[in-house]
């Protein structure tokens, strides 16, 4: 294989980049350390661990034992009667809703944040800070979506075109709750 004739580095490239004057030189590639390199991956290895510990059903069977309060729908629990020919006897169906806190997969996820915070040499006061400063900055970004017009039609359109894409910022437009609209 032989090498391109010309390799073009401009951002001027790009379009009209207001940046295009301001291309730097690339900096040299940095080697890191093994003990860097375990040390920045050892927050994944902790985040993996758990979430496939939290997925075993005898975990999850062990901490809804401990915790999983359980609610009737009421209107909608026992009311319904499924029939033959769909079920040989006709039992009523139960509308329940259990709020499984402790073996969601989000508290695993939590858990393992916290975890490898520690593991990191991160002091818990400033887990803690660091927690309600992201919270304060995803509630400034989904009221920034919510004024501004054209950025809210942005994010739409991005999450019609491909859910997964605009999916989570598409939930900060849609639910203003305290969380999401705390005073600046």
């Amino acid at each position: 294989m032989g090498e391109p004739k010309q390799v073009w580095t401009s951002p001027k490239l790009r379009g009209n980049d207001v940046s295009a004057h301001e291309s730097k030189p690339p900096r040299p590639m940095v080697q890191h350390s093994r003990d860097d390199l375990v040390r920045a991956w050892t927050p994944w290895a902790i985040l993996t661990v758990f979430v496939l510990i939290w997925g075993l059903p005898q975990l999850q069977a062990f901490l809804n034992c401990l915790f999983a309060p359980e609610f009737p729908i009421q209107g909608l629990h026992n009311l319904i009667i499924r029939v033959p020919p769909v079920v040989p006897t006709p039992p009523p169906e139960s509308a329940v809703y259990t709020s499984n806190l402790l073996s969601a997969t989000g508290t695993g996820i939590l858990l393992a944040a916290v975890i490898g915070a520690l593991v990191m040499k991160y002091k818990p006061v400033s887990i803690v800070k660091t927690f309600f400063r992201t919270a304060q900055g995803l509630a400034d970004l989904a009221r920034a979506g919510r004024e501004d017009d054209t950025l809210a039609g942005r994010i739409r359109h991005k999450f019609r075109m491909k859910n997964t894409t605009g999916y989570s910022l598409n939930a900060l437009l849609d639910y203003a709750t305290r969380w999401t609209s705390w005073p600046t």
